[in-house]
């Protein structure tokens, strides 16, 4: 039950609870949490066409026998997709996601956040993906990524195994944490971990809100093909795209994993 006030149902459409998970009987309403950060970027709906998929299908609510749930996708003058997503599978596991890309004149990094939870220990990982070379460019560490220095440290003993697939582990920064959501066996343990994200996003929120356009045509031409390909490796090889497609069959599972890419 959720008894603070917040502004998700009424701005993006669905809460937490919507949908009960058997195995996370204490949902926690994260993807509330989340919303109040994003909210103050002067987020509106991304509608129409987006690289060839209709983006206004994800206006409604997803169900299927297998899953229900809900991806809502925005955009801003700075954002050219940022994605709040919030799954319960098969009426036991929940799973959520939080994706966002820049524009094409702008060069901020990707905020990620994603975790899974009720199939057993659950996980989740979370990151700000650089979007050029940090060691060709280490200005762009020291502008965007250092800050998450204090946050990462705070949590190092948390920090899990990374994600198995080289293909991502070469998308991620050095701030990427990947973590497992039932490691500690506490509810404290978990409220903790769900704060690390929540604090990652407050700061590439604060990174998006203080971004300047870039001035360098060479160093902007490469940090748009950098976030294509990012966004095509995850369209493709995530392995959530072969769950997706299960949910809701090739046509809405690949439109909802553009909005998730």
């Amino acid at each position: 039950m959720i008894d603070k006030k917040y502004h998700l149902e009424e701005e993006a459409g669905f809460r937490c609870d919507t949908w009960p998970a058997k195995n996370v009987p204490d949902i926690r309403p994260f993807p509330e949490e989340c919303w109040e950060i994003l909210r103050t970027l002067n987020l509106k709906p991304l509608k129409g066409m987006y690289q060839g998929y209709n983006m206004d299908l994800l206006l409604e609510n997803l169900e299927s026998p297998m899953a229900k749930g809900a991806v809502r996708v925005f955009e801003s003058d700075k954002i050219e997709k940022v994605c709040i997503w919030w799954q319960v599978l098969s009426g036991r596991s929940i799973s959520g996601a939080v994706i966002g890309f820049p524009r094409d004149d702008y060069d901020f990094p990707v905020m990620l956040i994603d975790w899974d939870e009720g199939r057993g220990p659950g996980h989740g990982m979370v990151d700000h993906m650089p979007l050029c070379d940090l060691v060709i460019n280490e200005e762009y560490r020291l502008t965007y990524l250092d800050k998450l220095d204090d946050t990462f440290r705070k949590h190092a003993d948390i920090i899990g195994p990374p994600s198995f697939h080289v293909w991502f582990r070469t998308l991620t920064g050095p701030f990427y944490i990947f973590f497992r959501t039932q490691a500690g066996g506490t509810p404290e343990y978990r409220q903790r971990i769900l704060n690390l994200p929540l604090a990652y996003l407050k700061l590439w929120a604060e990174t998006v809100k203080e971004a300047k356009p870039i001035t360098d045509p060479a160093h902007r031409e490469y940090c748009i093909k950098r976030k294509r390909v990012l966004q095509d490796w995850l369209f493709v090889r995530d392995p959530v795209t072969s769950v997706m497609l299960r949910c809701y069959g090739k046509e809405l599972g690949s439109l909802v994993m553009k909005g998730l890419s």
